[in-house]
């Protein structure tokens, strides 16, 4: 089997004998009290003896194999076996399923966590990271890295990253854990330390995920910051998608930095702003609500390409989600229809926004003028003057 074999290299890292990662390490933490809690402190005096100790693992493990998974997590037996496992009988039991069992690893990893209250140690988290990310199982592996980054909190990249290439740098599957835990370090807005393991992947050889650098990018996106990671993108010979186009025009221009915006705007036309308009729905997917700023961006596009269709449907999609125009969106329609001669629908727009007590400004009423005067309506532009 394939995730047995690359996790068989991995043990090569370190062995014979006991596995230095967790030996080396505080292996193991009760979440709740009320679960062998008293078991694990006389765990850390050796209360047990080695043998008592080889001969549970050993019960356990022919057992783990011998049933079905599923009896596993209902069978009052295992509840019986488990509820009185030390630290490290939990850390060897995960090591040697990892490698001889890889299917049942994850299945014992998480009725610990979620029945017994046990907090995993890194080591373990990283064997079953190593599991699910050889079997493309990329929500759950996100689910327990994001469980450990938490956990660890802010400014616990380089000990995490000295782990995983001391102890798992030979597993086929450690590049996407490594892209895992960057991507969860910036979600949890721990920044920093995404831009820690982002820059020992780089210096392993191993890229990040264009995914990766665009929640990078997402939290950036209000500092100066927002254009070195985008042309690090670029230096690496990734293809940045138009997502991370999206996300780059949105933080230049909540900096006001519209011609850097409209320059990378313009470089994407058309098909860059059906990806934006997608964008949106990326956004809400990933727990953040688009406003009527980010909605105002992409209509914007669709006017400067001289788009209004686009940007009727961009404006369409904002109301319904709920989301109210504010005087810059009917200011921009206002415009576009009146660049492209549809003056009937501009002063429909106008007398819209005069009801709802927007104003126009003097530069919204003099592209009004001019487009009337174009076609010689002379009088309604008058009457659009004495307005001003």
């Amino acid at each position: 089997m394939l995730v047995r074999h690359s996790l068989a290299k991995c043990n090569l890292l370190f062995s014979p004998g006991k596995s230095p990662i967790f030996s080396s390490l505080s292996s193991l933490k009760f979440c709740k009290t009320s679960v062998s809690a008293a078991r694990a402190e006389d765990d850390t005096v050796n209360s047990y003896h080695p043998s008592n100790l080889e001969d549970t693992v050993s019960q356990i493990l022919a057992y783990l194999k011998r049933v079905h998974p599923k009896t596993i997590v209902e069978s009052c037996y295992s509840r019986d076996l488990f509820s009185s496992l030390s630290i490290s009988q939990v850390d060897q039991i995960i090591e040697k399923l990892g490698v001889e069992k890889s299917e049942l690893v994850v299945v014992f990893f998480n009725l610990l966590r979620n029945d017994y209250g046990f907090c995993h140690s890194r080591p373990s988290v990283f064997v079953v990271s190593h599991v699910l990310a050889e079997r493309k199982r990329m929500k759950e592996l996100r689910t327990v890295l994001m469980q450990m980054v938490e956990q660890e909190g802010s400014g616990s990249a380089q000990s995490l990253c000295e782990l995983l290439w001391n102890c798992f740098r030979g597993c086929e599957s450690t590049n996407l854990v490594w892209d895992m835990l960057a991507f969860t370090y910036s979600r949890s807005e721990m920044v920093h330390d995404a831009l820690y393991v982002i820059a020992k992947m780089k210096d392993f050889d191993m890229l990040p995920t264009i995914p990766t650098y665009n929640s990078l990018l997402y939290n950036m996106r209000h500092t100066d910051q927002v254009w070195s990671i985008y042309y690090e993108i670029k230096s690496i010979g990734s293809s940045q998608s138009d997502y991370t186009n999206s996300i780059l025009v949105d933080g230049l221009c909540r900096q006001s930095r519209l011609e850097d915006a409209l320059s990378v705007f313009q470089e994407n036309e058309r098909g860059y702003m059906e990806e934006a308009l997608g964008f949106t729905n990326d956004m809400e997917r990933d727990g953040v609500g688009p406003d009527v700023v980010t909605y105002n961006i992409i209509a914007k596009g669709y006017h400067l390409l001289g788009l209004m269709s686009g940007a009727w449907e961009t404006i369409r999609k904002m109301l319904s989600k709920g989301i109210n125009p504010d005087s810059i969106t009917y200011t921009m329609l206002v415009c576009g229809y009146c660049q492209t001669g549809n003056i009937k629908e501009a002063f429909k727009l106008q007398e819209e926004m005069l009801s709802k007590g927007f104003q126009l400004n003097t530069v919204s009423y003099g592209v009004l003028i001019s487009s009337l005067c174009k076609i010689g309506q002379n009088w309604r532009s008058s009457e659009g003057h004495s307005t001003v």
